[in-house]
């Protein structure tokens, strides 16, 4: 299920939200400009989230606190998939395959009670981000 991405007009804000994650992307002023990304529930043991192509999916059940930071923790002040590899955390697994930062290389992405926002300063190139949610398979 996707999770709705908006993209809002100058110093507008617009969110779509779905029962997993909700997206916010605000336009700011030619100086700055941000994305949020909030977690709306916990993921279960096999559910997984994509942000700008960086997948984590989780390998135990995984807070939507401790969801947000590990992508956090990936995507601060990283410039492409090649300064991230697949590999695991504790609760969750990665993989960066896909990662498309779309201008935000260089950002500062930071995680606070289960919302994720990325800042860029000067906003020349850059593109909203996508975010989608899969539940686990079925057993």
């Amino acid at each position: 299920m996707d999770p709705g991405i908006t993209t809002a007009g100058s110093e507008a804000v617009a969110t779509v939200a779905s029962a997993e994650v909700s997206v916010t992307n605000v336009a700011g002023t030619d100086a700055t400009a941000t994305d949020k990304f909030v977690f709306n529930q916990d993921l279960a043991k096999g559910d997984s989230v994509t942000i700008a192509g960086l997948k984590i999916t989780a390998t135990d059940a995984l807070t939507k606190a401790d969801a947000a930071t590990a992508f956090a923790t990936l995507l601060n002040g990283k410039a492409d998939a090649a300064s991230i590899t697949a590999g695991t955390g504790t609760g969750y697994s990665y993989d960066a395959a896909a990662l498309d930062m779309k201008g935000w290389a260089d950002t500062a992405w930071t995680a606070d009670a289960g919302t994720l926002t990325v800042t860029a300063v000067g906003t020349t190139g850059i593109q909203d981000l996508d975010a989608t949610f899969e539940a686990a398979p079925a057993a």
